[in-house]
């Protein structure tokens, strides 16, 4: 991408004229954006500040390189979740983190999940750290993986994108430009309930580093997003 393509994408935040992400070559408009860099946000339809947010217990922000929400590597005191149904979105959707990892140990860090109102261990779509240091998407349904798509391992202080098109027997996975793993044409999704950052319920699995944005895409049944296009997307937004 050329530098007046990487100037663009800052544009919107200058000046005081944010609004939620657009791709430039994709024409792609998020249906959400949770910037932490600018802290500012934007669901169903409107700007919004943190006080809308379900929860928002125990948040500081990082400058610099390391804009944006920290994950402090402990749960402890710590709740930020907005309720799914707040968003007004519906699968298909395109799922997106733009993350920072400043810890990378071989152990389980939750970075984002949209979890069911009950048995939220066994119902949710993730993304989160595995022991071989790589970002993966996971869907599990009925306590059932229903989808599992991994990056390459990854490096502390690099800036990564992951975007998954999440729809009922369509899993589409890419992270900073390129595809991460395989698409799968199979699985169901849970019944979703709440958006949590930066950990898992029950306050475990804590990320250790710095949450830059979170993005949904509202997307047609039957006219997905492909997978070259989730690659472009997950390059250009691995640039904000």
């Amino acid at each position: 991408m050329d530098l007046s393509t990487s100037l663009g994408l800052s544009a919107r935040v200058m000046a005081g004229s944010w609004s939620p992400f657009v791709s430039p070559s994709l024409g792609l408009v998020a249906s959400a954006h949770f910037d932490f860099v600018a802290n500012q946000h934007f669901w169903n339809g409107a700007r919004r500040t943190t006080a809308e947010f379900t929860a928002f217990t125990g948040a500081t922000f990082g400058t610099g390189d390391d804009a944006g929400l920290i994950g402090p590597g402990t749960a402890t005191d710590h709740n930020i979740s907005i309720a799914w149904a707040d968003l007004n979105i519906a699968a298909p959707f395109v799922m997106v983190s733009v993350f920072r990892p400043k810890l990378l140990d071989g152990t389980t860090q939750m970075v984002i999940s949209i979890e069911a109102a009950s048995s939220i261990s066994t119902n949710r779509t993730q993304f989160a750290t595995d022991a071989s240091n790589k970002i993966v998407h996971k869907t599990i349904t009925g306590a059932v993986s229903q989808a599992f798509q991994e990056s390459g391992p990854m490096t502390v202080d690099t800036n990564y994108a992951i975007a998954t098109l999440v729809q009922t027997g369509l899993f589409r996975n890419a992270v900073n430009g390129a595809t991460a793993g395989p698409e799968d044409l199979a699985g169901t999704l849970p019944t979703y309930s709440l958006l949590r950052l930066l950990e898992a319920a029950g306050n475990v699995f804590p990320f250790t580093g710095r949450l830059r944005h979170v993005l949904f895409f509202a997307q047609t049944g039957g006219s997905e997003i492909s997978q070259a296009n989730l690659n472009t997307l997950s390059g250009e937004l691995a640039l904000i």
